[in-house]
């Protein structure tokens, strides 16, 4: 019997501008409001809402939004390494 691995999800994450970045996980996007002029990171479960139409009713848990969120992080961080990440 063979096992199959969990297909992972793909994401992609596109800085708009300097006060929002677009998330995009398979066929589903969001706009996610983060400052980046600051000179840290500053992150929390609440800045992860709904997801862009047609997928907005959809119901994004808290551990999507964790995975979500570690996306983002693991993102960020690689393109501004000198920038310091705070959870609220």
């Amino acid at each position: 019997m063979r096992i199959r691995e969990k297909k992972r999800n793909y994401y992609k994450v596109i800085i708009e501008h300097f006060y929002r970045v677009k998330y995009i996980e398979d066929c589903k996007s969001m706009s996610i409001e983060i400052d980046l002029r600051e000179p840290y990171f500053e992150f929390s479960l609440d800045i992860i809402t709904h997801w862009d139409p047609p997928y907005e009713k959809e119901i994004i848990t808290d551990k999507a939004k964790r995975i979500i969120l570690q996306n983002l992080i693991d993102y960020l961080t690689k393109q501004f390494p000198d920038k310091n990440v705070y959870f609220e």
